[in-house]
């Protein structure tokens, strides 16, 4: 009997924080996506990654693929709360009980924890609505004229007056440590107390205001926040006089939840809105979400920083993009060039008839076109800037004031590329004209490299290479050249492809790694070594498409290129592709030629409907492991273990998730260990038949 053991690499990747405005898409499950119920009061992430949902008719878990119901699990289906305790346990809040979820990948169960009566009951809780884990690890429990204390298995009650009684279903009191630990609860209608536990008593104490409608409590970094109908207040327990200090920091009415966003707050509000607010000494920034949700009862955020809200229009899954857009002055703004200014690491990007820079997010304009000009190419070098519009090149100065411009429209049509050499001298490519051409920018004299030189076909692209200049053209015999440095000659680098080029063939990019060259092309991306060329063969529906930009990352291990899908990030000796496009955060799947730009922190991306960029903070970040959610054998489904034997010549079904949401955007590759020396295709399909 012969084991065989399943990997499975989640084609997805995630990069860190970055320094712009943050900038987030959303994702809505409701109850035709497969939701028992639209209305939601909580939700929750299990130790496996499972996402747990309470409704008004039950409990839910989410594996990544379908939506499944437990409606046995509590005594009451109205769920309150959600919780999770510091060591990783789950809880569960419904009218008539507390419950635990022991979750596996392959086994689920419930325990109880406390059970519930409808009147108030010694042992026995009554109607929670909240749940809180103090510093000793006594679970306490809000009800609606009571909160309950439940350490080494024993439940004790303490009563509150009619003044504190509360008139909400979901809300009555909430409790809170501050920095010294001591325990604080306060009433829905506005009144604090705090815990002696050596009297085992609560105490009452004043405020220097009353906020009435109080629906949650945090501790943020230290900080007390409270979120009620009147708004978001600070508090600050002055100890000697025994009195909390409130203060209004948020004007927004009926706050519901509150939660830390690392060293953001998430303020969600039982009306339409969800605020980011972060404290830096006494300045306070805050942050309207775009969106508009309804209802927000619930937040909870999973280990990749995803925001789960439960609203009353069912589950809103937030995620940060992972590729962020620089706003522009106007929409569909196509993106020409990025370049970036190696003396200030300015970066510099053009439009049609505008330039422009970056300011704190946003396109400010560098030059505002009031003649008629298309800008298609740039480069810096220590004269300032050179741009191409049309058949001109103009150049700029570190000011960005024109100092002269040079018209070319006796040679040829458009100026589609530009470099510099190590003596400032500008080489470019020209619609319409044999070979290239050099601008000595000393002299003003203008050299054409053409026949005589080794080039006698229309020339498109130019590089500079690790060891001279590289050029490509549309000849499919005849496409990549190259002029060592201190030659006057281009020599021939072609080698004849191993298939047919389709339709009208055309080099549209050159990279670089230490022994390749990477041509992007019209019939896809392709590999120059050795005097042999071959196509990149990773997925099927991307092989042969017109690859529009490609460029090397730092460290030469990875090619990206981008083509009408979006970018792609091809890491060399993995042979894995990770995909970026819309569903990610790009403004446009379609990549622009000269559209690629790394920098040390951030990879900018010009796009058909303006500039983007991918930020970095020098480390990688692991994504989800897939889970296993079934396997058949033979038909016949088999126990999930850690490690699964199967008899020879047997037929295997594998189910398989990411707990990424959304989950329908992965993609997934595998290999069978011992049997396949690389990876699949990557697909979207969360089955596998071996």
């Amino acid at each position: 009997m012969r084991r065989k053991y399943l990997v499975f690499i989640i084609l997805l990747f995630l990069v860190g924080s970055i320094a712009y405005s943050q900038q987030f898409q959303t994702y809505n499950y409701r109850a035709q996506d497969g939701l028992s119920n639209d209305i939601l009061k909580a939700s929750g992430i299990d130790s496996e990654g499972f996402l747990w949902i309470g409704s008004d008719n039950g409990l839910m878990r989410y594996d990544g693929v379908n939506f499944i119901e437990y409606p046995n699990a509590t005594t009451s289906n109205f769920i309150k709360e959600i919780y999770k305790s510091r060591d990783g346990r789950l809880f569960v809040v419904s009218d008539l009980d507390i419950i635990e979820i022991i979750s596996s990948k392959t086994e689920v169960k419930f325990k109880m924890v406390i059970e519930g009566d409808r009147i108030p009951q010694s042992g026995k809780v009554w109607y929670p609505k909240r749940i809180y884990e103090d510093k000793l690890g006594n679970l306490w429990i809000a009800e609606p004229q009571s909160v309950s204390k439940w350490s080494n298995g024993k439940l004790t009650r303490y009563d509150f007056g009619p003044e504190d009684n509360s008139i909400n279903f979901i809300r009555s009191f909430e409790f809170i440590e501050d920095k010294h630990g001591c325990l604080i609860i306060s009433s829905f209608p506005g009144n604090f107390f705090r815990y002696d536990s050596s009297k085992d008593t609560l105490v009452s104490v004043h405020s220097n205001i009353k906020a009435s409608g109080i629906n949650h409590m945090v501790n943020h970094h230290g900080e007390m926040f409270i979120a009620t109908d009147q708004g978001l207040f600070e508090m600050d327990h002055n100890e000697l006089d025994d009195i909390f200090y409130l203060n209004n920091i948020l004007d927004a009415q009926n706050v519901s939840y509150l939660k830390s966003y690392g060293e953001k707050l998430l303020v969600g509000t039982f009306d339409t809105d969800l605020y980011t607010l972060e404290k830096n000494g006494d300045l306070i920034e805050k942050e309207l979400f775009n969106n508009k949700f309804s209802v927000i009862n619930h937040i909870s955020i999973d280990e990749n920083s995803t925001i789960y809200l439960s609203t009353e229009k069912g589950l809103v899954m937030i995620n940060e993009k992972q590729i962020q857009s620089i706003q522009m002055k106007k929409e569909n703004t196509f993106i020409e060039f990025v370049v970036s200014d190696p003396n200030s690491n300015q970066i510099i990007f053009g439009s049609k008839d505008n330039l422009f820079t970056i300011n704190d997010g946003k396109a400010e304009y560098i030059f505002e076109s009031n003649e008629q000009v298309y800008f298609l190419s740039g480069v810096f070098n220590d004269l300032g800037l050179w741009v191409s519009t049309q058949s001109e090149i103009w150049n700029f100065d570190h000011q960005f004031r024109i100092k002269k411009k040079y018209n070319f429209a006796e040679y040829g049509r458009y100026v589609f590329e530009l470099i510099s050499d190590e003596e400032n001298n500008i080489w470019f490519t020209q619609e319409g004209a044999i070979g290239v051409k050099k601008l000595n920018t000393a002299t003003d004299e203008l050299k054409i490299y053409d026949s005589k030189n080794g080039l006698e076909n229309e020339m498109y692209v130019i590089k500079n290479g690790p060891d001279g200049i590289y050029s490509g053209s549309h000849n499919e015999n005849h496409y990549l050249f190259f002029k060592p440095n201190g030659s006057e000659k281009f020599q021939d680098l072609s080698v004849p492809f191993k298939d047919k080029m389709s339709g009208n063939f055309r080099v549209e990019d050159l990279a670089f790694s230490d022994s390749s060259i990477w041509l992007g092309t019209s019939n896809g991306l392709f590999k120059y070594q050795n005097k042999s060329i071959d196509r990149l063969n990773t997925r099927n529906d991307i092989n042969d498409q017109y690859i529009k930009s490609v460029e090397l990352s730092f460290n030469q291990q990875d090619v990206w290129f981008g083509n009408s899908f979006g970018i792609f990030r091809y890491n060399i000796s993995s042979n894995q592709l990770f995909q970026f496009d819309e569903s990610v955060g790009l403004s446009s799947n379609s990549i622009t030629n000269r559209g690629i730009l790394f920098t040390p922190s951030y990879i900018y991306i010009g796009t058909a409907d303006g500039l983007c960029y991918l930020g970095f903070n020098g480390k990688e970040m692991k994504t989800v492991n897939p889970t296993i959610l079934d396997i058949h054998v033979n038909g016949v489904h088999s126990v999930i273990d850690s490690v699964n034997v199967f008899p020879n010549a047997s037929v295997l079904q594998f189910d398989f998730s990411s707990l990424t949401f959304p989950n329908k955007d992965i993609l997934y590759s595998y290999r069978l260990v011992g049997r396949d020396l690389n990876f699949s295709q990557p697909n979207k399909l969360q089955k596998l038949l071996l």
